[in-house]
């Protein structure tokens, strides 16, 4: 009920604020020195709905796309004011800004229309409604400033004699109510279609007061029936979109369709934090209930402790400070017990210390486990073929052999791990060797010709090292039944791989270049380039 109250007195008074600038141009209208009092006026209440808009509405891309619109607003009545008082003398200087208008009119409908699709968020066809909305937009600007050639919107005497004061309507001008109106009506029912809240839902109403309001006005104006004071008419056709476009705007942010950092003051006071904000003269501006009264000399100080357990902080904000209390009785106990094992040192030193070292320690623990984690992630798929091939039990030659080319793996991926992790994530080339020459050994055993050799050591980014064997264990296990022969050269940044009497494919996450050719295999790892996806 009490938003319902709001937008109606915010409707009222912006109503009121219409027919007043429509009197101010009445009553001012035969003196130069009073003509420019309805154009300050406006330009007050524009630069004021632009400042409502900033500090209103929360989010970054739509406060600046209200913002925009009110800007419009703003730059209608700097065009106003440019007509009657720099033009004023220069007739078709003062027409084509009367024709130009209609820019900021047109634009502030269009930018309602573009903001309404934008807080609608991702939809199919959307740019291409906006595209097409500002096509005609734009033709219908066109059209208006280049009346003076067709005259479709506004007609003139011969000559154009007496163009401001004795001019009429032409099917252009229709046609711009027409998309005017058009505009407006999309971007409501836009924005009504994006209403989800019930709470909300019950008061799509109230933006639609001054949208009827806007267009019985066009309708009336349109047909040059209107109110009038002393011959001059009590308001005008780009002043009433101005005040339409700001009501519904307006009226949107009231009902909370539009977010708004209305009510914070409420939810501040009502939340459990003990706080409070005050002026940059320390003059409390808002309070949380849980907030302790404070002293002039508490709130000036930057950390005051009110009791032996709360502690008051003060921070500066913008245009004041800050003040919350944090309750400290737990850092006081942990202080406590601190304090009881000190004192069973001997010496504070020693104290500092033992401190030291169970940092250093927890470090390196924290290390390892990182390490460790990384060389069981490695290591599980070779771990679980170990566990598998374990429970079937039995003393196969073959499953045995299988179960040594998994173990050493996972003992050479560990060392070479455990390696980069001590010489700062680099590898030498013959720590590849000698894993792989360990892996070889495996087949050796079983009659198979085997051999690794190393033509060119270097230091190698253990990442690339490690996807390396990672591949060539990969290509073993694929072959182990069948290999007849396996030879491996390692030549600084380049691995090459041949397997006698098998043929392998390699997943696709292996960056290694395979070929088969007679049922063998050749396998080329570029180390540079790294080994696994």
């Amino acid at each position: 009920m009490d938003t319902v109250k709001r937008a109606l007195k915010i409707n009222a008074v912006l109503l009121l604020f219409f027919f007043a600038g429509g009197l101010l141009s009445v009553f001012t209208n035969a003196s130069l020195l009073l003509y420019s009092v309805p154009t300050l006026y406006y330009f007050t209440l524009s630069v004021s709905l632009a400042g409502y808009f900033f500090t209103r509405v929360i989010g970054k891309d739509l406060r600046s796309r209200l913002v925009l619109i009110a800007l419009m607003i703003n730059a209608l009545i700097v065009l106003r004011g440019a007509k009657y008082f720099v033009f004023a003398d220069i007739d078709i200087a003062a027409r084509h800004l009367w024709y130009a208008y209609y820019i900021p009119i047109l634009g502030t409908a269009q930018l309602s229309l573009d903001t309404a699709l934008y807080m609608n968020g991702p939809q199919e066809g959307k740019h291409l409604i906006s595209s097409l909305t500002r096509t005609v937009t734009a033709a219908v600007i066109i059209l208006i400033m280049t009346n003076d050639i067709h005259q479709l919107v506004f007609r003139f005497a011969p000559g154009f004699a007496d163009w401001d004061g004795d001019h009429g309507f032409g099917p252009g001008y229709l046609a711009m109510l027409v998309w005017v109106l058009l505009l407006f009506l999309s971007f409501m029912a836009l924005l009504l279609r994006r209403c989800r809240l019930s709470t909300v839902r019950r008061l799509v109403w109230v933006p639609l007061m001054p949208f009827f309001s806007g267009a019985v006005y066009f309708i009336l104006y349109a047909l040059g029936r209107w109110i009038t004071v002393g011959g001059e008419l009590l308001g005008e056709f780009p002043e009433a979109v101005c005040f339409t476009a700001a009501g519904i705007w307006i009226d949107l942010i009231i009902i909370h369709l539009i977010p708004s950092n209305e009510d914070y003051a409420e939810l501040f006071r009502a939340s459990h934090i003990g706080a409070r904000i005050t002026d940059s003269c320390l003059r409390t501006v808002y309070v949380s209930d849980n907030a302790a009264e404070l002293t002039d000399e508490q709130l000036a100080g930057s950390v005051v402790m009110l009791d032996k357990n709360t502690r008051l902080h003060r921070k500066e904000i913008r245009g004041g400070y800050v003040h919350w209390q944090d309750d400290v009785s737990e850092l006081r106990r942990i202080n406590s017990e601190l304090e009881s094992m000190r004192d069973q040192l001997m010496e504070e030193a020693e104290l500092l210390r033992l401190e030291n070292e169970l940092r250093e320690e927890h470090s390196r623990i924290e290390q390892k486990m990182k390490i460790y984690d990384a060389i069981s992630s490695r290591v599980r798929p070779q771990s679980r073929m170990i566990a598998a091939l374990s429970e079937d039990g039995g003393d196969d030659p073959e499953k045995l052999s299988l179960i040594c080319l998994y173990a050493t793996y996972i003992k050479r991926c560990a060392n070479m791990m455990l390696a980069a992790a001590e010489n700062g994530g680099a590898l030498r080339a013959a720590e590849l060797q000698l894993a792989v020459r360990g892996s070889l050994r495996v087949l050796h055993a079983r009659g198979i010709p085997a051999e690794c050799s190393l033509n060119a050591d270097r230091i190698l980014p253990s990442g690339s090292v490690l996807d390396a064997y990672e591949i060539i264990e990969n290509c073993l296990e694929q072959s182990f039944a069948g290999v007849k022969g396996a030879y491996c050269a390692i030549n600084g940044g380049t691995v090459r791989l041949i397997l006698e009497g098998t043929e392998i494919v390699l997943p696709e996450h292996c960056k290694a270049l395979v070929k088969t050719e007679d049922g063998d295999s050749y396998v080329s790892i570029d180390l540079e380039k790294g080994g696994v996806a």
